[in-house]
């Protein structure tokens, strides 16, 4: 062989190899991106995944739940939990759950505002002016 066919043969390997290589590496990607492959996953199936994290909370509810606490004595009855709210109680909690960040984002628009503003006055040059009089009436 030439050294001319040597140089193309050794040019058709590389470009083999860098395809296969780059086979390699997009079949990696695909393999290491996990939010991908999930939403793959549950889109495939939603009910299965549905009912399987229904599953999931009601054991680990099961699971975790604390027990009644009970007094040091086990013949005394237990002792007794905080009343629990009731639906007014409850749409309160939630009112405050959920206004906490609208409340937190409003309040950081105007904060926000009010320093841009500050910023606009104090970054203004000053008139240079000799002549400072005051507005006094004329006669």
């Amino acid at each position: 062989m030439s050294e001319q066919q040597d140089i193309e043969q050794l040019i058709r390997i590389s470009a083999q190899a860098r395809s296969l290589i780059g086979d390699e590496v997009q079949s990696l990607r695909e393999r290491l991106d996990v939010p991908s492959r999930m939403r793959n996953a549950v889109a495939k199936n939603p009910t299965a995944w549905l009912g399987g994290s229904l599953v999931t909370g009601f054991l680990t509810t099961a699971i975790f739940r604390r027990k009644a606490k009970r007094s040091k004595h086990h013949k005394e009855p237990l002792i007794e939990e905080p009343a629990k709210k009731g639906l007014l109680g409850i749409l309160i909690t939630l009112l405050f759950t959920a206004g906490r960040p609208l409340l937190k984002m409003w309040l950081t628009g105007h904060f926000k505002q009010f320093l841009a503003t500050k910023i606009e006055t104090y970054s203004a040059p000053y008139p240079r002016s000799k002549n400072l009089r005051t507005n006094t009436p004329t006669q």
